[in-house]
Formats: C-alpha cells, sequence, structure tokens
C-alpha cells in the first residue's frame, strides 16, 4: 500500500493523527509525506499505523501516549500514562520565568546581565554635538590612551537617560572626566544619583578631573590599565551572570517539562534543582527527560518523591540562604468543569489528579502557600498557572501575605501567575 493510499482510505476519518504515525514511523515530514505519497509503506510499519490509529480512535488512547513523546518549545519529551501531557499554556509559564531571569533589575527582573543597554533615542543628537567639542583632557584621554587599548571605549555614550564620557562594552566600564572638585550640592546629589542609576547596570564608574588628566596622566591610565572587572558576575565572555545562590523548585514535575525547559533557556543561572512529585512512576519519567536532554549539568540536581513542600524540612542545606524560583503546575480544575468539558481521551487515559483535586480545586494552592508562610521562604518568587476567578479566591485569602501578579493570559480564562512575598 502507497502513503496516498492510505490517506484517501475514508475508514480513516482522523487524517491529522494518521499523518502524524506516518511521519513518525517513517521517519518523514509532512512535506516530505505529501512529496513521497506515491511510497510504498513496508507492511510492519503499514501494521503498527493500524493498530496505533485504532487504540487512538477505539481506545481513546491520545497520541502523545502513543509515540511515547510530546513536542514543547520544539523539543521532544517522554511522557507516559503515569504523567501529564504538557499543554500550550504551560509554555506561557516557562516564557514568564525566561522573561523575569532576563528583565533588568531596574525593572523588577532577576538581573541577569544584558549586553544591550537602553538609552534616551533623543539624546542622539547631543551626543554627536559633544563627540565634536570635546575637551582638552577627554581628548587626551582618548588619543593618548583609550584609542590604542585592547578594549574598545565609545566616547560621549547614550545609556538610560544620560550620556557617559567613554564606555567599554567588554569591560561594562564607564570613564567620566570633568568632574570638578568645586561642585554645589544640588550637583553633588544630581551626580549621586546618576551613578547609582548606572551602576543598576552592573557598569563600574570610574571618574577623574580636568586637572588628573591633564597633570597626572600616567598614573590615571595606571589606574584604568589596573581596572579588573570583578564587579561584573560573568562567565568568561558570555555576559552570564553567575547566580550561585539561585536555586529552582518544581513541584509536581510530571514529566519535568518546566523544570527542564527553563535550565535549556537559562543555562549557568540556577546551581541547584529540585524535581519534586507526589508520584513515583512521574519522577521516573522526569529523570529519563533530564537525563537525554540535560547533557552537561551546570546544576546540582534532586529527584524527590515529596507531598509539595514537604521535603525542605530534610534537606542537608538550608534553603533560606537562596534565592528560589518556583514553578508549580498544580490541579485547578473544577471536577464539573472537567467533567463537562474535557475530551473523552483525556478523562479517561490522562491521571485526573493532574487537573482536579476533587471536592476543592484550590486546595493544593492552599497548602503550599501556607507551608511557604510557616518555612518563611521571604526569598522566593512563584509562577502559577490558573483560572482568572481563582486569582481573586487566592487575593482574598492570602492579601496580607503575598503579591499576586498576572503575567501572561492564556485563552480568556487561564492566567500565568508571577507570586511574591510581601
Amino acid at each position: 500500500m502507497q502513503i496516498q493510499d492510505i490517506l484517501s482510505n475514508p475508514d480513516y476519518q482522523q487524517k491529522i493523527v494518521l499523518q502524524k504515525l506516518l511521519c513518525h514511523y517513517l521517519d518523514l515530514s509532512r512535506e516530505d509525506l505529501r512529496i513521497q505519497s506515491n511510497q510504498e509503506i513496508p507492511n510492519l510499519v503499514l501494521e503498527k499505523v493500524i493498530t496505533w490509529y485504532k487504540l487512538y480512535v477505539d481506545e481513546k488512547m491520545p497520541l502523545e501516549y502513543i509515540l511515547w513523546f510530546v513536542e514543547f518549545f520544539w523539543i521532544k519529551f517522554i511522557v507516559n500514562e503515569a504523567t501529564l501531557i504538557p499543554r500550550p499554556e504551560t509554555e506561557y509559564m516557562i516564557t514568564a520565568v525566561t522573561e523575569y531571569i532576563t528583565k533588568p533589575s531596574w525593572e523588577g527582573g532577576a538581573g541577569r546581565l544584558n549586553k544591550y543597554l537602553p538609552y534616551d533615542k533623543t539624546l542622539t543628537t547631543r551626543a554627536k554635538e559633544l563627540r565634536n567639542n570635546m575637551t582638552i583632557a577627554k581628548k587626551k584621554l582618548r588619543y593618548d590612551f583609550l584609542k590604542d587599548n585592547k578594549y574598545k571605549f565609545t566616547r560621549q555614550k547614550p545609556i538610560d537617560k544620560y550620556i557617559v564620557d567613554f564606555y567599554s562594552s567588554k569591560l561594562w566600564l564607564v570613564i567620566e572626566v570633568d568632574w570638578d572638585t568645586h561642585r554645589s550640592q544640588n550637583e553633588i546629589s544630581y551626580d549621586h544619583q546618576r551613578t547609582k542609576d548606572l551602576e543598576n547596570f552592573w557598569l563600574k564608574i570610574m571618574r577623574f578631573t580636568n586637572d588628573e588628566v591633564l597633570l597626572n596622566f600616567e598614573e590615571v591610565c595606571d589606574i584604568i590599565k589596573k581596572n579588573n572587572p570583578s564587579h561584573l558576575p560573568l562567565s568568561g565572555e558570555q555576559n552570564i551572570i553567575n547566580h550561585g545562590n539561585n536555586i529552582l523548585l518544581d513541584i509536581w514535575t510530571w514529566c519535568g517539562v518546566l523544570w527542564i525547559s527553563v535550565l535549556l533557556q537559562n543555562p549557568n543561572f540556577f546551581s541547584k534543582s529540585i524535581f519534586t512529585d507526589f508520584y513515583a512512576n512521574a519522577i521516573e519519567v522526569a529523570k529519563q527527560n533530564y537525563k537525554h536532554l540535560i547533557i552537561n549539568p551546570e546544576s546540582e540536581t534532586d529527584f524527590i518523591q515529596s507531598d509539595l513542600l514537604d521535603f525542605i524540612q530534610n534537606l542537608n542545606f538550608d534553603i533560606k540562604n537562596f534565592n528560589i524560583t518556583l514553578v508549580a503546575n498544580l490541579p485547578y480544575i473544577p471536577e464539573k468543569t472537567f467533567d463537562d468539558n474535557s475530551p473523552d481521551n483525556v478523562q479517561k487515559r490522562e491521571p485526573k489528579p493532574a487537573f482536579v483535586w476533587w471536592e476543592d480545586w484550590l486546595i493544593y494552592y492552599y497548602k503550599m502557600l501556607d507551608q511557604i508562610l510557616d518555612l518563611k521562604l521571604n526569598k522566593l518568587i512563584m509562577f502559577l498557572e490558573m483560572m482568572t476567578r481563582q486569582i481573586d479566591i487566592l487575593r482574598s485569602r492570602y492579601w496580607d501575605y503575598f503579591v499576586f501578579e498576572e503575567v501572561k493570559t492564556f485563552h480568556f480564562n487561564i492566567r500565568i501567575l508571577k507570586v511574591t512575598c510581601k
């Protein structure tokens, strides 16, 4: 039988499923499937395709369980009936975590170093004017030293709302000249705020007066030469913060898709990470995915069978010394909503506790938030998923303790939350 024969057969109504099975067992893309539609299907492959197709249609077996994988951010994760099949909305949670990690600290993020600095575009014209009208001291420093330095320095560089005299992107160093020692109190306050704002970008600020440059030039050059960019939490030339005190917790990990995706998108950010799940079978699947996808582990990893945060009291280190990023996709769907709206294959095959925790659909969120308060985990940020109306329930209950910020919207009724301690 040729590919086109089975695809045109009216007995097989689920064409997308059929195409995916053929692509998988023939190792073809969907485009190849179309181009090579007259290719003969080997008997063994045809038998597998028909068997699994019938299992999907007649036994309501999800295709992901048949193929033993799901594509998530274009990466294949192993799944089976012991695990929840990751949904598209979970990708929104990963995106929210990565955006937080890479967002500058002055905008409320984790402050991971970003080599691109913001600037006020209206300053561009003024910066050009200053380049054409440099003082004698600035010209001397530029042409007699910085111009031939092994690190490139940009002159009159707009950064944020300021224009700095000289800037090295490799050293993350700003050099300012003209800093007069006879200044008014307002000028002192302005310079203090300017320095503080620039340092928030992980910049080191060196200041010299005109007289220092003109009268003690060699000494000024020696000071710049000895500059050690130790203020930068860098790893080699990669411009990456080495956050030795960051830990990632994945609560109810299922197949590990949340935790592994965060690690793959944010290498070197976490020094420790912990997978937890209530079910031992799910942890085994998470271990397989970790071994398969994390080729060169850059953080210490533990897999723990636990009910939410019960494991913390048995850790051999003090987790309060870490900045904690917690991701959790806990059950939150009301049972009636699940029974009335979920597809048959979900109800029959996927683990119901992944969606519903019986009569009180927020009970596990209550328990975890209460644990956080009891453990006094103040250096913690959480990313959660739930329905819109449930957010107000949590806000009302925990108003004095947590801030609930809606950072992503999937469909009209599912939100990704960033939760921080007050």
